[in-house]
């Protein structure tokens, strides 16, 4: 997963949100870095400017898990939906917080790695379900 996925799986389930760059640079800033133009902005959505080295050196060292959530929880509208974008079959009673937690974790996965990174909510969902099959 890259950085454009992610937000292109997200913002359309953040309704109050007008603009991809809006989003983009709403969720940098949860991340820890702010000085990102509008255009820089949309082209990191829309994939036509990788998330680089450069980039994510201005998040500095400082852990944003609890920024990251209170992003992802406050702005996603439809938690199933996002689940569903990601192609991951999920029922309507889901995890609202569970979710934002596995977002804010691909989106450090993200910053912390290269430009693609392992898909940590699928992974996540995966071990819950088989947690849940135990049980």
């Amino acid at each position: 997963m890259n950085l454009s996925r992610l937000c292109k799986g997200v913002k359309p389930y953040c309704k109050q949100i007008k603009s991809q760059p809006a989003f983009v640079k709403g969720l940098l800033k949860a991340a820890g870095n702010s000085f990102i133009s509008d255009s820089y902005a949309k082209q990191l959505y829309s994939g036509g400017k990788p998330f680089t080295d450069e980039l994510k050196s201005g998040f500095g060292s400082a852990d944003r898990t609890q920024e990251l959530i209170a992003f992802f929880e406050g702005r996603i509208t439809d938690v199933v939906g996002v689940i569903a974008d990601f192609g991951i079959p999920e029922k309507a009673d889901c995890n609202k917080k569970a979710r934002c937690v596995a977002l804010s974790r691909q989106m450090q996965k993200l910053i912390n790695g290269r430009d693609e990174a392992d898909d940590i909510l699928a992974m996540n969902m995966k071990l819950r379900r088989q947690i849940l099959v135990k049980k």
